[in-house]
């Protein structure tokens, strides 16, 4: 009894603590320490105003919250648009696009393959139109083939693809996984 005893605890601790470290390797998959907010529209009425009015963010509201929020370190804005072909020769999809800048890698721990790059300040200076892919789009418009340096169709403009994302795990996304997403 005292064996099966001990060899029941060591199971239930062994599972545990694979769950845990499972558990915490997807959920930095999103990020860690992040809050993600939405615009949306308020509820109550207020100064004479009434209830739905819309609520959106500007980046002059991101740079406020960095100035005024110690424990904040980094913002990055993000523009997401859906239901945009993206092509690559005769292979077609329509994933998430996301509009970001150069720190949302490092917030969302988007990381590219080593023969890639991630967005950089220079791409937004001189607004390059340039793309990082999620690795199951690149899979899907490329299959086994290298897509950096390739050309995607985004709509009817032309974006160079400068990385893929490595894979990693994410069981929880806000609008879709950083593997299905440009």
């Amino acid at each position: 009894g005292i064996v099966w005893g001990t060899v029941a605890i060591l199971v239930l601790l062994a599972f545990g603590m694979g769950f845990k470290k499972e558990l915490t390797k997807t959920f930095h998959g999103l990020g860690e320490h992040i809050v993600i907010m939405w615009p949306g529209q308020t509820t109550k009425p207020y100064a004479g105003f009434g209830i739905g009015r819309p609520v959106t963010f500007t980046e002059a509201d991101a740079e406020m919250i960095i100035r005024q929020v110690p424990d904040v370190t980094a913002i990055s804005q993000e523009y997401i648009r859906w239901n945009t072909p993206v092509r690559y020769e005769e292979n077609i999809t329509s994933p998430a696009i996301t509009g970001i800048i150069p720190i949302y890698g490092e917030i969302r721990n988007v990381i590219p393959e080593q023969n890639g790059r991630f967005i950089n300040d220079l791409d937004i200076d001189y607004r390059r139109r340039v793309a990082i892919l999620g690795d199951e789009v690149k899979t899907f418009l490329f299959g086994e083939a290298d897509a950096v340096g390739k050309i995607v169709q985004v709509g009817n403009v032309p974006f160079t693809v400068i990385g893929v994302m490595i894979k990693k795990k994410q069981d929880s996304s806000y609008s879709s996984r950083d593997k299905d997403r440009i």
